[in-house]
């Protein structure tokens, strides 16, 4: 057991984003990333990690599995373009 398994914080314990990103193993500016991409703390500058985890779920996700199908069908495009130009 880790040495500092007791201070894992939980689902429900607030903290601030940098506390957050730690948490969840990613570096602040992700946090940052998805404050611009519209990600609004509960308090203010702080927050809790499962709220956090619901709006990544519920809004995130989807977008970014959005923009990751539409890059591959732009690389698809492009590279059916290449061959085309080829022949």
């Amino acid at each position: 057991m880790p040495k500092d398994f007791l201070s894992v914080p939980h689902d429900t314990d607030i903290l601030n984003l940098s506390q957050c990103a730690k948490a969840i193993g990613v570096h602040r500016n992700t946090v940052g990333g998805w404050k611009r991409a519209g990600y609004q703390p509960e308090f203010g500058h702080y927050t809790t990690l499962a709220h956090l985890k619901r709006w990544l779920r519920e809004t995130y996700a989807p977008r970014l599995r959005e923009r990751k199908e539409r890059e591959r069908k732009e690389a698809e495009a492009r590279l059916a373009q290449i061959k085309s130009n080829r022949q």
